[in-house]
């Protein structure tokens, strides 16, 4: 779907329910001092930060005078400490393991994806009820939450379990300036923008840049393959989310060719195909700076050395002007380059009942 780039990690919290009596909606002031808390957290390092966490645990300290306590895990086992997932899973229980969990936490950060195995455990509380209430609704300003983050993960079952702490996804850039009045509906339009201006001088320096600004390495991070989902899953969910990007739901069959996505779609042209969004995303890499990080691709951009830019919100807040008024990192050193942050393109799709979820644009209906 054109729009927002599909969400690579969420970081959700989530409580373990409440032992004897219902938990109460209405906190009054100080009515759990002497109360400890515990909650197992991502570690804080390379880059990661849940300021935003500490600063509502002690907001919660505050009001209710109980401590809230973390323990932090990284993602993976660390010296004696094991992974959080593995942390959490071993305290919130796994249907694997007969559900047995120590219950020594009494909140877990932990990734949208294992909602599911905790709520079947009942490892995690139900928090309809909590989130429901119009005050705590308003407070949370739910309805402002991402719906697909809200939808698909917070909730499962039609029941919410989990609060979003972070979501990440792709955001894309252009250079405004370079683009002037391109079309850039569409992948195929965005990446031969790209092709267009790669080898040029976009920032004066008498030398050629590139036309793509994205991470290709090092492998471990989820921003690398990030850009490659980014174009393929409106390729492949012309239905929306609930259908899945990998596999046909009713046959387990992989969405990688045109006949495999014909089984599902009879109506969707060729286009629509693992192997179109493949082969869009190597013409990308292609003229893209060759073997960069997330972080080093930043850099690059900044520089004025790109003409598109795919990355991480972190990183594009930070680059552009915001409300906050923070200084155009770009401007500061291409006095002249302007950026601008433009909705993911998407994929052309011949009618409305093909692509339920397609946008009017300039160049048609595009899924």
């Amino acid at each position: 779907m054109k729009g927002q780039a599909p969400s690579l990690l969420l970081l959700l919290l989530a409580w373990r329910p409440a032992r004897g009596a219902e938990q109460q909606c209405q906190l009054s002031d100080q009515r759990y001092a002497g109360v400890t808390v515990t909650v197992v957290a991502l570690q804080e390092k390379g880059g990661v930060n849940l300021e935003n966490l500490y600063v509502r645990a002690r907001e919660f300290e505050n009001f209710t005078g109980a401590v809230v306590d973390f323990v932090q895990r990284d993602v993976r086992p660390s010296g004696d400490n094991p992974s959080l997932a593995a942390e959490v899973f071993a305290d919130a229980g796994k249907v694997e393991t007969g559900c047995n969990g120590a219950g020594v936490y009494q909140g877990y950060v932990i990734k949208g994806n294992q909602v599911p195995d905790l709520v079947q455990c009942g490892g995690i509380a139900n928090l309809s009820t909590q989130v429901e209430q119009s005050q705590t609704w308003s407070d949370l300003d739910w309805a402002d939450v991402a719906t697909a983050i809200r939808q698909g993960t917070s909730t499962y079952d039609s029941k919410v379990y989990s609060l979003p702490i972070d979501a990440d996804y792709m955001a894309t850039v252009v250079r405004e300036d370079l683009a002037g009045n391109t079309t850039l509906d569409t992948w195929e339009q965005w990446v031969a923008f790209a092709e267009s201006q790669n080898g040029t001088d976009m920032n004066g320096d008498g030398k050629p840049d590139h036309g793509a600004c994205i991470a290709l390495g090092p492998a471990g991070h989820f921003s690398v393959f990030g850009v490659l989902m980014a174009i393929a899953a409106p390729h492949l969910q012309l239905g929306g989310t609930p259908q899945g990007a990998f596999f046909n739901t009713d046959t387990l069959e992989p969405k990688l060719t045109a006949a495999a996505m014909s089984q599902i779609y009879p109506d969707a042209p060729s286009s629509f195909s693992f192997e179109t969004a493949l082969a869009l995303y190597k013409r990308l890499v292609d003229v893209a700076v060759p073997g960069v990080s997330a972080k080093d691709a930043w850099d690059y951009f900044k520089n004025g050395s790109c003409s598109t830019w795919i990355s991480l919100p972190g990183f594009v807040y930070k680059t552009q002007d915001t409300k906050f008024g923070t200084t155009n990192m770009l401007t500061r050193n291409v006095p002249n380059a302007t950026m601008a942050r433009v909705e993911a393109p998407g994929v052309p799709c011949p009618s409305r009942s093909t692509c339920p979820y397609a946008s009017d644009t300039s160049s048609g209906l595009v899924s």
